[in-house]
């Protein structure tokens, strides 16, 4: 039995260690450390969270650690989250002396490994169960790369621009096949003219089809896949008296079965959608606008079966806006869409649309960056 000086040290050094661990201002519990829910990083830290009950964003939340990051202290590009298997992988901004970073981090630890890219930007990535896909831009060629899940460089492929500037703004895996959305920029047209196509690349990167999408006077941005559709996002049309691009308002869908287009389009209520994700138990498209145009941070849900939308922007929501140079990181995670902003999560219910808000304010965080759940569970 032990005597109640060397207890009381004991004690002491517990408590120490625990100030050590987990500072102060904020408040934790001692509980096992594998027993959260989910983290959110900022720009300096991880924290750990779990919900109060079950899962069930209106309990609220519960911080159980936090510790700073060990990594190169980068923001992450918070639209280029791509899960494959327990892992996520994704792109860091532009960090200290022009570096870039490929990042694969394990929601499970949260231990990350990353490489440093070839070039000085990513401009479009994805993932799929295989391989973590890459491209940048260079005024005369497209760089396209393949590196396999532990982040070592398998392919490389140069394709030339022969027309003008060629932005591969999304590529989308499919089976056996990569669809990529691509922007030309011909040299010697008018202002605001832009060829949008969509190539089907096999996974070497050899295209095996370019279809003109027969849209000249603004830009298809954005493309998800869901039920053998391909959802393209119309995020500027024509041109205004500013000379800005003016506003799109709709969704293009094509038909992967087939390979063709699809005569339905999705007309929005709100203009400039940019980003989607689709959710397949509900059926619902997730559509985040183009908050740089339209000076709010603003998402649409439409639910596919009847085409009823529904939208959250800062009225609905009520938050003071504070638009910043990278988007709000969104995500859709068993029927609720999860989106994280500096002081709260919002989380919206797609099977009864309603909204919780859990209140992040006490945690400081220092440019919320993105929401991972675990998984696997205890």
């Amino acid at each position: 039995m032990l005597r109640p000086s060397i207890l009381c040290k004991k004690l002491i050094l517990f408590v120490f260690l625990c100030t050590l661990l987990f500072g102060g201002g904020c408040t934790t519990v001692s509980i096992s450390k594998d027993d959260y829910d989910f983290i959110i990083t900022d720009l300096n830290t991880v924290y750990y969270f779990r919900w109060n009950n079950n899962e069930t964003p209106s309990s609220g939340i519960t911080l159980v650690r936090s510790h700073e990051r060990n990594e190169d202290r980068v923001a992450y590009w918070k639209n280029m989250f791509w899960k494959s298997g327990d892992y996520f992988f994704t792109k860091t901004s532009v960090g200290e002396g022009m570096k870039v970073y490929l990042a694969r981090i394990n929601p499970n630890n949260y231990s990350v490994k990353s490489v440093r890219h070839t070039s000085n930007d990513v401009y479009s990535c994805v993932a799929d169960e295989n391989f973590f896909y890459v491209t940048s831009v260079f005024p005369n060629e497209i760089i396209f790369e393949k590196y396999n899940l532990d982040l070592d460089l398998v392919l490389t492929k140069a394709i030339p621009s022969i027309k003008g500037i060629t932005l591969p703004n999304q590529i989308v895996p499919v089976g056996n096949k990569l669809y990529v959305l691509i922007a030309l920029f011909p040299d010697g047209k008018k202002h605001g003219y832009v060829e949008n196509r969509l190539w089907q690349m096999d996974h070497d990167f050899n295209i095996t089809s370019d279809v003109d999408l027969q849209f000249y006077e603004g830009g298809y941005t954005q493309m998800t896949t869901g039920k053998n559709v391909l959802y393209i996002s119309q995020t500027t049309k024509g041109i205004l008296p500013s000379g800005d691009a003016g506003p799109g308002n709709q969704i293009l869908t094509y038909d992967l079965t087939s390979d063709s287009m699809i005569s339905q389009i999705l007309e929005l209520d709100t203009n400039y959608p940019k980003d989607l994700v689709y959710e397949d138990s509900n059926n619902y498209l997730v559509v985040f606008h183009d908050f740089t145009r339209l000076h709010d941070y603003a998402w649409t849900f439409i639910n596919l079966k009847n085409g009823q939308q529904s939208v959250l922007n800062s009225d609905v929501l009520g938050f003071d806006l504070n638009i910043q140079a990278l988007p709000p990181y969104f995500t859709v995670y068993k029927g609720l869409c999860y989106i994280l902003l500096d002081k709260q999560l919002v989380v919206y219910n797609l099977h009864d649309q309603t909204v919780d808000r859990v209140s992040l304010e006490e945690f400081n965080l220092n440019i919320a960056h993105n929401i991972m759940f675990k998984t696997i569970e205890d």
